[in-house]
């Protein structure tokens, strides 16, 4: 999943790369230690990803 999340982010710009790059942290973590608290983390801010892109003008869905 981190590489996918990183070639994405390889892609965007403005505050969908901030975001993107983000996620890349969290879920680069999650997959080191799978915790709970990590993974809540990463999940949670799969939302922040959304909401960038939606302000971007390309709305996504991550389901």
């Amino acid at each position: 999943m981190p590489a996918r999340i990183k070639a994405a982010a390889d892609t965007a710009h403005g505050d969908v790369l901030v975001e993107m790059q983000e996620s890349y942290r969290y879920a680069a973590t999650y997959q080191t230690s799978q915790t709970k608290d990590n993974g809540m983390a990463f999940f949670l801010h799969q939302n922040s990803v959304i909401e960038a892109c939606k302000d971007a003008g390309a709305q996504i869905n991550l389901d």
